[in-house]
């Protein structure tokens, strides 16, 4: 009976052995990458393969390292697979939802907004700090991580809102400012749809002129 116990803890350790095998590996292979980070594509990889490596040697999580590893390889071969990670696939208390629903619906507007090729670094620090965000927020105790995760979400989309010139709204939608200006007695019209924001006067080279911004849902 002590032998079989003996062997059956053998086989155990050889499988933990083999599963943290098939962890690493993709970890390694996404480290030895030699990555342009000049696309979409190729930035979000970046991104992932530092996000790997915190989690891995600093945190000594090799289970979300490995999934996420893996998640950058896939990408690599296809990019059509550069999706943010849905949060109610993951553990997460409820205290964080309201705010990581709120950031899925303006990423969802911000990567339909610039698609794949305008703003790509902007684009992919936006993805991988919101899966960054959603990994943390399921571990929960590490007020830091997930501030810093977070703070890297919201700078990103605030780049890309003033890179593309919309606001995006925590509700998911868009909505370009514009100013128009105009002579003090000689209003200006403006196409249906504009919504009037404010008014302010100037005065221009000795000339009374008024600014009008105007939103605009897109």
């Amino acid at each position: 009976m002590f032998e079989s116990s003996l062997k059956k803890l053998a086989f155990g350790f050889s499988v933990i052995s083999t599963l943290a095998a098939c962890g690493t590996q993709n970890i390694t292979e996404l480290h030895g990458k030699s990555i342009s980070s000049t696309t979409l594509t190729e930035s979000a990889v970046e991104e992932y393969r530092k996000f790997v490596a915190f989690e891995a040697n600093e945190m000594m999580d090799w289970t979300d390292a490995s999934y996420f590893a893996a998640k950058a390889l896939n990408i690599l071969q296809n990019p059509e697979a550069l999706q943010p990670e849905d949060y109610r696939d993951w553990n997460i208390d409820e205290r964080f939802v309201a705010e990581i629903s709120t950031a899925e619906n303006r990423l969802k507007m911000a990567m339909h907004l610039i698609g794949t090729s305008d703003e790509p670094k902007a684009l992919a620090t936006a993805i991988t700090s919101f899966d960054c965000w959603i990994e943390q927020a399921e571990e929960g105790w590490q007020n830091d991580h997930i501030a810093a995760c977070k703070d890297a979400f919201n700078g990103s989309i605030r780049s890309i809102e003033e890179q593309i010139g919309v606001e995006i709204t925590d509700a998911g939608d868009a909505k370009a400012r514009f100013v128009v200006y105009h002579d003090l007695n000689q209003p200006q019209s403006v196409s249906a749809g504009f919504v009037h924001v404010a008014s302010e006067p100037l005065d221009a080279f000795g000339v009374s002129m008024v600014a009008e911004t105007w939103d605009r849902n897109l």
